[in-house]
This record gives structure tokens, sequence and C-alpha cells, in this order.
């Protein structure tokens, strides 16, 4: 017997494509297309994430989130860009290739040509060329046991319990760098935001392994931009998708049109506590549809109490690039990493950059 497919709740005269589980709304594919778009442009209207005046950098990496991120704001909020534009601050999409084999050369191709779809400028930034090193070499350098006998107790880590076991670890690494040079490219060229892509998911995620660590400033830290004064040098972030569920993101992307890379990175099975706190959401929804909802409605209302700016006694300034750190660390990670590892100069690399590719 042929199973009725049910006719969209909303316009009430389309085919669903697709019916909610928590709410058990069906939904067509114009009205979801619709509905992601005008999410996006409420979640952004109520964080006051950008106007006119400001110069936006995308953080695209060519990965499902950051290819939606790019493509619904430049749709969205395409005459807000265009004003930007006319005031000389034009958008930018910042890729970073930090040189993993067989994963990056796809997504590489789909932030490119999510760039020329959009209009979008785009700067590429690549570990191999800049540093001298892709991250799988550097991942192999720092399991060498001459590097381990070479670095030994004289490492970053300073009094940071168990900071060795950390600081070798792929993820570390690689998120360490990619923040700082994301954002030292965004303030180079004079941007006074950057947008990610992270979602619903991630946010929850975040909240969860900062809840089961006890770490509050880090809460706290992760907060919307409408709570966050983040100091320089740091360019300030927004999250324009953080309102979507993560399985919303692929099916904008599947309904719109769009490609994306399905590969999982290599490296992303060394992220432990994440892949457990993606397990217990996956679980709690599944169980419970709308969990995650609640999650987010839970953090909007702490994160007012928990976002505060860091106190002076937590942080120093790093003697060689003048970017904070924390006062246990002899020096800020991504200095250490790029000496230690590649034997350079992290801070005269990026100026060398930013002076080829900076306007």
């Amino acid at each position: 017997m042929a199973i009725s497919t049910p006719t969209c709740s909303r316009c009430t005269k389309n085919r669903a494509v697709m019916v909610r589980a928590h709410s058990g709304e069906a939904v067509c594919k114009a009205c979801f297309l619709k509905e992601i778009e005008d999410k996006v442009r409420r979640t952004m209207s109520r964080y006051k994430m950008v106007d006119s005046c400001d110069k936006l950098t995308f953080a695209l990496s060519g990965g499902k989130d950051s290819t939606v991120l790019v493509r619904v704001i430049a749709k969205v909020h395409e005459n807000l860009l265009r004003e930007q534009v006319k005031k000389g601050n034009t958008p930018v999409a910042i890729t970073i290739d930090e040189g993993i084999a067989n994963y990056r050369d796809e997504s590489l191709r789909i932030a490119r040509d999510t760039c020329a779809a959009t209009g979008i400028d785009q700067i590429l930034f690549s570990f191999k060329q800049e540093f001298g090193m892709a991250l799988d070499d550097m991942i192999k350098a720092t399991s060498n046991n001459t590097f381990i006998e070479r670095i030994g107790s004289k490492h970053a880590g300073g009094q940071l319990k168990n900071a060795f076991k950390v600081i070798t670890k792929p993820c570390s690494i690689c998120g360490v760098l990619r923040r700082r040079v994301l954002n030292d490219i965004a303030a180079g060229l004079h941007a006074t935001k950057i947008a990610t892509g992270h979602n619903l998911n991630d946010e929850a995620e975040t909240f969860l392994i900062n809840l089961f660590k006890g770490d509050i400033n880090r809460m706290g830290r992760a907060a919307s931009i409408l709570f966050e004064e983040e100091a320089a040098p740091f360019v300030k972030k927004i999250k324009p998708l953080q309102d979507l569920l993560q399985q919303d993101v692929v099916l904008y992307l599947y309904h719109a049109g769009g490609d994306f890379q399905e590969t999982p990175c290599p490296y992303a099975g060394d992220n432990v506590m994440r892949g457990e706190a993606q397990g217990i959401l996956y679980g709690l929804e599944g169980g419970h549809p709308g969990t995650i909802f609640n999650i987010k409605k839970f953090m909007d209302t702490v994160y007012p109490l928990l976002s505060k700016p860091v106190s002076s006694g937590q942080l120093s300034t790093c003697e060689k690039c003048g970017a904070p750190k924390s006062k246990d660390l002899d020096e800020c990670m991504a200095c250490y990493y790029i000496e230690a590892i590649c034997g350079k100069d992290y801070t005269s690399v990026m100026r060398d950059f930013i002076a080829r590719h900076g306007s």
C-alpha cells in the first residue's frame, strides 16, 4: 500500500519534504528554505551582529556550515553587504589550508566555488607555504621522540596541569593556529567582525563540555556577541547559524542545490570529549525531541550572568607577538607551536602575509 506524503503545514499547498520531530509540523522545500533564511536574519538582528559600517570577514573552510553561512548571508543581507562595499569595507572570506592529505583539497574547491557564486572576495592562507610545514607534517614532528627529547619540560605549558599531553594533540595544534591566523588576517584587513559557521549543535556541545569540565570562564566567553566584549587585538566573532540544527544546515544545502564535503576530518576522532558530548545530545534529542532547543534557551538565559571581561590577573602579554596569554604560559601557544615545530617566528610570518594580502 502506497504511503501518502503529507502536505506542508505552512503553505498548505506543496508536498512536504520533512516533518519536524519536535513539533510534528510538515514542511515543504520552499517553506523550509525560507524558514532557514528567516531564522538567520532574525538571529543576526536579535544579537545586533552586523551593520553597514562593519567590515565583515567570513571563516570559510568549505565545510557545510561555513558554506551555508556565506550563501545565506550573501542572500538575505545582499543590500547590507552592498552598503559595506560602498563604504570601502568589502567583505572577505578567509580560507585556511592546514594541509591535511586526502581531505582538505575538496573543501578548498567548494570554498572557492562558494566565493565565485556569491561574489565574495577570498584570501587563502596555507600552513605549508607560510609556516613551512603542513599540519600533517607538524603532527608527525610532535610525535617524534627527537622532538619530545628536545623540548622536554621546556614547553609553553608552564604550570598548566598535563600541558605536555595536550599540546601534541592534532586538534590542539590545528585549533590554536587556525584561530590565531583567522583573527590576525581579519585584524590586518581592519575587519570589525568575523562570522563563523557554528550551528546549534556546536554551541550546545561546547556548553556541555565546559559544564562537565566546570570551566565557568570558558562558558562565559562562548556567549553570543550580544554579551561578548573581546579585547584587542581580537576581532569580535559572530555566529549567525547558532539557532540552526546541524541537520537543517545539511538539508538547506541539499534543497538549495549546494555542494558540501561529507568526509569528516581524519583527526576529528582525537577530540574525544566533543564526540562524547555529541553522543549525549543525539541520544537526548532522539528520545526527547526539542531538548537541544531547551538547552539553547537555558544557554541564552545564563550567558548574560556568566559573560564578563577576563580579569587582568588571569592574563599577561606574549612578549613575542603582543597577544594576550595565560599568566601561566611562557609565551602564547601560536608563537610556541610555530617556533618549536616549524622553526619560524609567528609574528614575522603573519606580518609578511598581511603585507602581501592586506589593504
